[in-house]
């Protein structure tokens, strides 16, 4: 807990907003892959094939409130583990992580730092992964242009299997 939350010093409000942005990052990666099964069942649906059954409620406009399955890991579930696993043991804390890779005392990465501090890590991340990573983190902001401390806490801390 000290890794993720040392640096609130006990701040109840501080580890409360890290433990709501969790929250959203969980069902912001539900609503991903809901998305990716819709996209995919009308797909098939307007090539005129037969729907699969296990893809058939994804054509309900409501499946989004009505899903109630488990949603799969995904790549990008298994990149972002492999990322936290190889930086966790190269930094005191998350904090010291994110200020490392943080240009001036702002409180946000921008997107040029993500890629740098994505260049930086021992594991090569494609393009297409490191975007699904920035557009997961920087979920505050309709221009995507930043994540803050608490949100990259929050996304490492979901990543953690430890």
């Amino acid at each position: 807990a000290d890794y993720y939350f040392g640096h609130c010093q006990g701040d109840a409000q501080k580890i409360a907003e890290i433990r709501d942005a969790q929250s959203t990052l969980l069902l912001i990666k539900k609503n991903m892959f809901l998305q990716s099964q819709k996209k995919l069942a009308q797909e098939v649906k307007d090539s005129g094939d037969i729907v699969p059954e296990n893809l058939r409620l994804f054509l309900d406009d409501n499946c989004t409130e009505t899903y109630s399955g488990i949603v799969p890991v995904r790549d990008l579930d298994l990149y972002f583990n492999l990322l936290v696993f190889s930086m966790k043991t190269q930094f005191p804390n998350c904090q010291q992580l994110f200020i490392k890779y943080e240009d001036g005392d702002k409180g946000h990465l921008t997107r040029e730092e993500w890629n740098e501090f994505c260049l930086c890590v021992p594991i090569h991340i494609n393009d297409s992964i490191r975007d699904q990573m920035w557009q997961l983190m920087s979920f505050r902001r309709v221009e995507h242009d930043r994540v803050t401390l608490c949100d990259f806490v929050a996304a490492w801390q979901i990543h953690d299997i430890e």
